[in-house]
């Protein structure tokens, strides 16, 4: 039966991956002090860090998406608002790249040669399926919501 934490998980978590980055387990006990609004002293909070310190490491996944350009109907170039009736072919996915924290290898999947980008984004949804943790080149909001219809449309 698994033992009940006094603290809450973010902050487990917090300690896992500033390990990462700060081997001084006094400054991480000062700054879970500070961020999760802790009353302990800094002694006992740097003895949970002690504790948790050297646990697994994150394993994160990198990854770029790139798409084609959208075909539609425009009146000039310039700063405007191109309504959805007027896109007449939209992006597609043609590649993305991904890399695994601690491996060196870059993956590329590619679309198919009718470019066609279902297969791809099948398997890299299952690629992200193994891994919660993500870091993105373009930012996570900015990257999924642009990508989201891409998989509605294919229907995930």
């Amino acid at each position: 039966m698994p033992t009940k934490r006094k603290y809450p998980a973010e902050l487990y978590e917090y300690i896992r991956v500033r390990q990462e980055s700060c081997n001084n387990k006094t400054k991480i006990a000062r700054e879970i002090k500070d961020i999760f609004k802790l009353d302990e002293e800094v002694e006992t909070l740097r003895n949970i860090v002690r504790k948790n310190y050297g646990q697994k490491k994150i394993k994160r996944l990198y990854f770029d998406i790139e798409t084609s350009y959208c075909v539609g109907w425009f009146w000039r170039t310039g700063k405007q608002w191109v309504n959805h009736n007027q896109v007449i072919e939209d992006k597609k996915i043609i590649c993305i790249s991904y890399k695994w924290q601690y491996e060196d290898s870059v993956h590329t999947l590619t679309w198919s040669k009718d470019k066609d980008d279902k297969k791809m984004i099948e398997k890299f949804i299952r690629i992200l399926g193994k891994q919660m943790k993500l870091l993105l080149t373009t930012g996570i909001g900015l990257t999924l919501k642009r990508y989201a219809p891409a998989q509605s449309k294919q229907g995930y």
